[in-house]
């Protein structure tokens, strides 16, 4: 079938990299995928659509912000790529691509029509008054698609509630990744290390994301003393960047870059991956968590707040602590680091856990969700 994505941005990004992944992953299944997308200052893959045959349509006016011109050019943009793709489904992803998105394919008649929030900002991110503005603008959204497609069953609990539309509107659909870079990456733990100039036999901790207030990297800095006070020679591994970060070198700076490697933002992860002992996700808020599914791929166990959809990802595949308590953090990955049969345990039931978010699974589960749409619009 025709299958037309449309995204705010393309940046580095969780939301990003899961639309690029299931397009290419549809687009092997026989699909013609296209993709629209709008202002994107630091692209996922420069050469995505070049190297996949993939069509891109840029729209410069579709950006996160609001403004009156830019949005309203937006959606005329919108309507004409829909028009000219002919798609059977329009795919909307994220807030400002699924507002205007969904308006533009039913303006051009397009029969199927879904929507994936990516997670949601009700919580951690705004002010009430904000967040308020936020649900009217679903609430208003949700006429115009057929299926609202939430990363778990939490996120759609949490719609629900907020009266964004009624229950049978909402499907659960994770946003699966390719398992296989992480089961089997391209270095060894050993080359990895050595590549970061990390002891062989240190214990390694690793926090993988953007630097954000709703990711609460400070949470995973500060449970560092109680955790060299613990256990000597632990090292800390963020790999990211974002708002947070000069706040966040500073601190690293305090403590000594050899204890506390910050590498940037990296394309490498299944890598690094390989050269860490335990993952720890320290956020707020959080819809699916991709570094949990890759960790838990990886064979790495996760620590992770249990916050959002975490504990219905991890399924008891990790260990779930509260959000803003470091000393829960260290004694939780204490206990990962230091017992062997429990790490044990984590690590086979993570691997397990892993194979229900495969983009596999995603593009079948999609594939019989779009049908079913169209069928029932004959």
């Amino acid at each position: 079938m025709s299958i037309l994505h449309i995204i705010t941005r393309l940046d580095m990004g969780g939301s990003a990299e899961s639309v690029l992944q299931l397009a290419t992953a549809q687009k092997l299944r026989g699909h013609q995928v296209a993709v629209a997308y709008g202002m994107t200052s630091d692209h996922q893959d420069p050469g995505f659509f070049d190297r996949t045959g993939i069509a891109g349509y840029y729209i410069p006016e579709l950006a996160r912000e609001f403004s009156p011109y830019n949005d309203i050019s937006a959606l005329v943009n919108l309507f004409a790529v829909t028009l000219k793709v002919k798609p059977k489904v329009v795919h909307t992803h994220a807030a400002k691509a699924g507002f205007l998105g969904r308006i533009a394919a039913r303006l051009a008649g397009c029969k199927a029509v879904v929507h994936s929030p990516h997670g949601h900002i009700f919580h951690g991110y705004y002010a009430q008054e904000r967040t308020d503005f936020f649900v009217r603008h679903e609430r208003f959204a949700a006429r115009f698609c057929d299926r609202i497609l939430t990363l778990t069953e939490t996120e759609a609990e949490d719609y629900v509630r907020l009266k964004v539309a009624p229950r049978g509107k909402f499907t659960t659909v994770p946003m699966g990744i390719y398992l296989g870079r992480f089961k089997n990456p391209n270095k060894t733990r050993a080359e990895v290390r050595e590549s970061l100039d990390i002891p062989q036999d240190a214990p390694v901790v690793g926090w993988i994301g953007r630097l954000d207030l709703i990711k609460d990297c400070a949470t995973f800095m500060s449970s560092f003393p109680i955790m060299e006070k613990a256990l000597p020679g632990v090292k800390y591994l963020i790999v990211g960047n974002g708002e947070e970060r000069a706040t966040i070198l500073h601190w690293a700076e305090r403590i000594g870059h050899d204890k506390v490697i910050m590498t940037g933002r990296r394309k490498d992860v299944p890598e690094l991956l390989a050269a860490v002992d335990a993952v720890a996700l320290t956020s707020l808020n959080e819809g699916l968590g991709r570094v949990l599914i890759e960790g838990m791929a990886a064979g790495v166990p996760v620590v992770a707040t249990a916050v959002g959809g975490t504990p219905e990802v991890l399924g008891g595949a990790g260990v779930l602590i509260p959000a803003k308590d470091p000393q829960a953090l260290a004694d939780a990955l204490m206990s990962v680091l230091t017992h062997e049969k429990f790490r044990a345990e984590l690590v086979a039931k993570g691997r397990e856990r892993a194979e229900k978010f495969s983009i596999e699974a995603t593009v079948t589960a999609l594939e019989g969700l779009y049908e079913e749409i169209l069928k029932a619009k004959g």
